[in-house]
């Protein structure tokens, strides 16, 4: 009796621990890629319009943001895309940070503003440790460091994908006619999730 009983108490765990398992419910994540470039005025507004409310309103859960630096736009453009690679390699939680302080420095003009100092404070502000904020001012100076290979890459990436605007943005792989028109990005995303 006591054999059955058991028997059935293991039974009956099974059937619900398997039925726990069917109920689960896994977010789909949606892959988004923005080609951009620090000095591009439009990436700006694309940051601190549309970017921040992204993050805000899907976090990294059901997102996974990859950003590539075109660096097309004067030739200071490199230097912050070889710092936010620095900064990728030391401290990658930091990232997005550094990246919405490096954009929001963006002045109201075409000249070259991307400078060491510039770059330099922004990392500075980042809350980190200063042996790694050294590291990163260190990685992203020193030419052919990882920083640097990682910089061209992405430019290579965005040339073999035929990047000629920025910013362009991709969802799952689909361009996105308009980056700068909120309701047609978070209705692609939306779309995605459901998808």
């Amino acid at each position: 009796m006591k054999k059955i009983f058991y028997f059935l108490m293991m039974a009956l765990v099974l059937v619900v621990f398997t039925a726990c398992q069917k109920g689960e419910h896994h977010e789909k994540q949606v892959k988004i890629v923005e080609y951009f470039d620090y000095k591009c005025p439009y990436c700006k507004v694309f940051d601190q319009k549309i970017m921040k409310e992204i993050e805000k309103k899907y976090g990294t859960d059901r997102i996974q943001y990859q950003l590539i630096d075109v660096a097309f736009l004067g030739d200071d453009a490199i230097e912050g895309s070889r710092a936010a690679q620095a900064v990728k390699i030391v401290a990658p939680q930091q990232f997005m940070t550094f990246h919405h302080h490096l954009i929001e420095q963006q002045p109201n003009h075409e000249g070259k503003w991307l400078t060491h100092d510039k770059i330099d404070e922004q990392i500075d502000r980042l809350s980190i440790s200063k042996e790694q904020k050294d590291k990163i001012k260190k990685e992203y100076k020193t030419e052919n460091s990882e920083a640097w290979k990682r910089a061209e890459k992405d430019i290579i990436r965005a040339n073999n994908d035929k990047v000629k605007l920025v910013p362009t943005l991709k969802i799952n792989g689909e361009e996105v006619s308009d980056p700068l028109n909120k309701v047609e990005v978070f209705q692609k995303i939306d779309d995605a999730l459901k998808a």
